[in-house]
């Protein structure tokens, strides 16, 4: 019956790592939409967003993870699965952050370029950008993203595990 319980408590963490991971990465995800706006009001060229958009996405990504994982070294200092609970209130919280972030960053970005087109100065101005090169750029960067956190993670994971008795 122990063999059970433990099981079945890996899995609830393990869950629970995975909703931590794509949170952090909605976060990221919004940061680069909020860089893309950025650059929209301020008038950058299309070889800026194709350039600078991974690098800080990359950037956020690194600082937001490396943040995170020296916040969790010092939370599993005495951890013990067996005795642990799983925090169900952050669990929902990050669950909820992961599945309606993306979907709310993407509606308020659309609705903001939309609000550019209709600005007449900005208009001429985002006829000469290669808006599907940005968006594909975008994608890729939150892909990338999305990719480098796992790894991350994953090494820090086996990094703790085998200086610690984690």
């Amino acid at each position: 019956m122990k063999k059970k319980t433990t099981a079945y408590k890996l899995v609830l963490w393990v869950l629970f790592g995975f909703a931590f991971i794509s949170t952090i990465h909605a976060i990221v995800e919004a940061l680069i939409f909020c860089y893309l706006h950025y650059g929209l009001s301020n008038g950058f060229l299309d070889i800026h967003f194709q350039y600078y958009i991974p690098a800080f996405s990359i950037l956020m990504t690194f600082v937001l993870s490396i943040l995170t994982i020296l916040s969790i070294k010092k939370k599993l200092v005495n951890f013990d699965i067996e005795q642990s609970k799983l925090p169900w209130f952050l669990f929902f919280i990050f669950t909820t952050i992961a599945i309606s972030n993306s979907i709310i960053t993407k509606q308020l970005s659309d609705q903001k370029v939309m609000l550019l087109y209709d600005d007449l100065s900005k208009s001429e101005y985002l006829g000469q950008l290669n808006l599907v090169n940005i968006f594909n750029t975008i994608k890729l960067s939150s892909l990338g993203s999305q990719w480098l956190i796992v790894i991350l993670f994953v090494m820090a994971t086996l990094f703790l595990k085998k200086t610690s008795k984690f």
